[in-house]
Formats: C-alpha cells, sequence, structure tokens
C-alpha cells in the first residue's frame, strides 16, 4: 500500500463547502460516534465535576443579575439582534440544512443490503492480498455503528497497520467506491451517494489511531472530484438535493 496520505490533504481543503458540510454532518452524528468511547474515558475527573458545578453557579448569578437591568439601558443590543443574517450566517445555515437532509437519507437507508460479508474467504498474504483485505473488511465494518468499528480497527492487525502507517486518499477512495457501488446501485442515485460519502467520513474521522482532519479532507476531495459538479449544474448543494428530493417524491 502507498504510504500514509497526510500530505496528500492540501491547505485549501479545510475552507471549502464540501469540508464544511462535512463537519457538519459529524457533528449531528458525535453522539453516536461518541459511543466508540469507553464510559471510563467519557467520565469526568472529580475536578472536572466540581469546576463545572462552580461555572454553572457563576452563569446563574450573572443571568439573575442581567433580569435586573433595565432594558432602556442596552437598546443597541436589541437593534443588533433585529439585523438580518450576515452572509456567513447564511452559508452557515445552509451548511446545516445541507447536512440534515444528508442525515435523512442515510437514516432513510439504514437496512442496508447483505452484499458486504467478503472477506471471510481472503487470506491476507503479500502486499496486494493485504490491501485487497483491508478495503473489503473496512466496507464490511463501515455499514455498523458505535464501537465496532473502532474495536475491530484496533484489534485486526491488518486494519490497525493501514490506519498507522498507510493510510491514504488513495485507499479512502477504493473503500469510499466499493461501498457506494454495493449500497447505491445506479449512478442517478446521486444524493444518496453524497450522503453515504458524509457517513463515511464521520466514521473514519472518529477512528482513533489517525488525525481527524485527515479524513475529513479526503472526504472534501472525493466529495468535489465525485459530486461538485453534479452540485453547481443543479444550482448549488442545497438547491440540488431539494430538486432530486421533489423528483424522487413525483
Amino acid at each position: 500500500m502507498s504510504p500514509t496520505g497526510a500530505s496528500e490533504m492540501n491547505g485549501t481543503e479545510t475552507g471549502c463547502m464540501e469540508f464544511r458540510i462535512l463537519m457538519a454532518y459529524a457533528q449531528r452524528r458525535r453522539p453516536e460516534l461518541k459511543a466508540q468511547h469507553s464510559p471510563e474515558e467519557e467520565r469526568p475527573s472529580p475536578t472536572a465535576r466540581e469546576h463545572k458545578a462552580s461555572e454553572t453557579s457563576k452563569a446563574k448569578k450573572r443571568h439573575g443579575w442581567k433580569k435586573l437591568i433595565p432594558k432602556c439601558v442596552h437598546p443597541q443590543e436589541e437593534e443588533r439582534s433585529e439585523q438580518p443574517p450576515t452572509r456567513d450566517q447564511a452559508e452557515e445555515k445552509d451548511v446545516e440544512e445541507i447536512a440534515g437532509k444528508l442525515q435523512e437519507i442515510v437514516d432513510s437507508r439504514q437496512n442496508l443490503p447483505g452484499v458486504f460479508c467478503l472477506s471471510d474467504s481472503i487470506e491476507p498474504d503479500g502486499i496486494e492480498d493485504e490491501e485487497q483485505y483491508t478495503i473489503q473488511r473496512l466496507v464490511e465494518l463501515l455499514k455498523e455503528s458505535g464501537d465496532k468499528l473502532n474495536q475491530e480497527i484496533k484489534t485486526d492487525k491488518y486494519l490497525s497497520k493501514c490506519f498507522k502507517e498507510a493510510y491514504s486518499y488513495s485507499l479512502f477512495k477504493k473503500v469510499t467506491d466499493m461501498f457506494l457501488e454495493r449500497v447505491c446501485f445506479s449512478a442517478a442515485q446521486e444524493p444518496a451517494r453524497i450522503a453515504f460519502t458524509a457517513d463515511i467520513t464521520a466514521k473514519l474521522t472518529a477512528v482513533d489511531n489517525h488525525p481527524m482532519n485527515q479524513s475529513m479532507g479526503f472526504g472534501a476531495k472525493y466529495l468535489r472530484e465525485h459530486f461538485s459538479t453534479w452540485a453547481q449544474r443543479h444550482g448549488g448543494w442545497e438547491k440540488a438535493l431539494n430538486n432530486a428530493e421533489e423528483e424522487e417524491v413525483e
């Protein structure tokens, strides 16, 4: 397999629309992906609990004092709140709505077809077979949620080695291509393909032993290479997904 793909993500990835959509989608999936960590890891320490309680108490006091201040003392704050949203705020709202649509698509197709059990007969023997095993095994595991994906990657020596030493855009692309071939049988199902690309990216982002932005960068690159032209041709990401949804209903 090729060397690690850290250098494959260029600095422009994090500012592009595709990256922002994937980040918003991953944030929506965070409660599910947090299940990959043990309760001990998530449980706050006594010191942390005390600090949180102290901060909550201070916040309540500040809020209480604020109620005693007449509204006429700070009219400028009310004027600011009535101003129309800025361009950045409007774009952020669009990104959130797109992420919400992608989540709805994935959730509506949770019963994936039983076409993933492929690697049982594969014996990793040599570099070529090892790569094929890794790709097919990841495709199988990516239909799972929660701790199974992370645990399997930790316990499978080939998967673990892949994420530590050989995780690249090339591998990400091969895994995503194979997954989408098995879930979306028609190339016309662009919204579903986009949604599952976001879901794959979010799940791989939650894997412990590689940088989060690495998978996000790979996912953004994949969206841009495969779907950005389609989205632009249909008036942008949000409009394209809305139109596709209306056509499907009809």
